[in-house]
This record gives C-alpha cells, structure tokens and sequence, in this order.
C-alpha cells in the first residue's frame, strides 16, 4: 500500500473511532469485559479458551482507537 492509500485509510478509520457512537461501544465493550473476564465462571478448559478468545476480540476493538492513531504517527 502506497503511502498515500495509508494515509487516508487511518484518516478515515479514525473518522469512525470519533463518533458518538464508537465511544458508546467501546463502554459497552468495557462493561462486558468484566464479565468475561470472570474465569471462576468457566467450567472446563474448553469454557476456558473460549473466553481468552472473546477477551482478546474484546480488547482489540477497545484498543483500536488507540492503536490506529499510533500506526497513523508512525505513516
């Protein structure tokens, strides 16, 4: 990808991390991830996999505003 194409995907990506509503998802996602991150609610090693999936997916899109602006710093 050309620098250029770079550029403006992070500039629109982070046109979509500054709206009302992103911000509100990335609550809902925070609240969520206290409850997924109950391991005591596990009741096997496959419950427990599962759940380490789902934080993982939960922390990314918590953490994509963040990540994004790094990566546009670094363009």
């Amino acid at each position: 990808m050309e620098d250029k194409e770079l550029q403006d995907f992070y500039e629109i990506r982070l046109d979509l991390l500054s709206h009302d509503g992103w911000n509100e998802l990335v609550k809902d996602f925070e609240n969520l991830r206290e409850s997924v991150a109950d391991i005591n609610k596990c009741d096997d090693l496959s419950d427990l996999w599962y759940r380490r999936g789902q934080l993982a997916m939960i922390d990314y899109l918590i953490n994509l505003k963040d990540a994004t602006e790094r990566a546009y710093e670094d363009v």
